[in-house]
């Protein structure tokens, strides 16, 4: 098992607004699987989102941005709208990532150690001098990371080109075939079985196969599932997960 910590975080069900300064196309297009939506804001001042949802949560992912290590995100949460600014519970600035970005643009993941349920987070984003002109994000995902310990040996990583020419690199696709092995009953049917029912729905979501690497940056996708979760018996109370993902982000 290569032992660093998998982290799969499915998006919960959230309403997003943009900055008060506008932006170029709509915020609920965070909201959508597809990589050609987007949200784009209108010059690079004042820029936010304002996140609402219910219930608990642990980690906040922006994928697909144009953003650069050097920038810089501000996350705060409270109870309501009016708290987030005056008094947050939750008040922390991030570097925008660390290491090199994918091809497909920068991630940035921000996970707490425990869940918490603040029913408001804001969302600051401040790229100085972006040559771009804009901040731009394709996804944003909300909800409570679904963590094992790590994957098994031998995850088989495929890289699947879908355009007419392979000069075209943004449609290779990295797909990875992986077992999660050691799982006993309590852990699958508490955790895991409602993960593999929600997710094998074709539904997107985060997949951070090795936590706390040197290469987080490139590993770390946007996927959806690809066929059917596999639990196969082992011995005893020990169950090995078969999962196969392919990229979106």
């Amino acid at each position: 098992m290569i032992d660093k910590g998998a982290l799969f975080v499915l998006p919960k069900s959230v309403s997003i607004a943009p900055s008060s300064t506008g932006s170029a196309t709509s915020a609920s297009n965070l909201l959508h699987d597809e990589r050609a939506l987007v949200w784009r804001s209108t010059g690079l001042t004042g820029t936010y989102l304002i996140v609402t949802q219910t219930g608990a949560w642990d980690t906040i992912a922006l994928v697909g941005t144009n953003l650069r290590p050097t920038d810089t995100i501000r996350i705060r949460a409270a109870a309501n709208a009016t708290a987030v600014t005056t008094s947050p519970a939750l008040d922390q600035t991030i570097v925008a990532y660390s290491g090199v970005a994918k091809a497909t643009g920068s991630m940035v993941i921000f996970r707490l150690p425990v869940a918490v349920s603040h029913a408001v987070v804001r969302i600051d984003i401040v790229s100085t001098d972006n040559p771009a002109g804009f901040v731009q994000v394709s996804n944003l995902i909300l909800g409570t990371a679904v963590e094992w310990d790590g994957i098994d040996t031998g995850a088989e990583v495929s890289y699947d080109n879908q355009g007419q020419s392979y000069l075209r690199k943004f449609l290779t696709k990295p797909t990875w075939k992986i077992n999660l092995s050691g799982m006993d009953t309590t852990s699958y049917y508490n955790v895991w079985e409602d993960f593999c029912l929600a997710a094998s729905d074709r539904r997107g979501f985060l997949f951070v196969p090795i936590y706390n690497d040197p290469h987080m940056q490139k590993r770390s996708a946007f996927v959806s599932m690809v066929g059917s979760p596999k639990l196969t018996f082992i011995t005893g109370d020990i169950y090995s997960l078969e999962l196969t993902v392919t990229t979106i982000q």
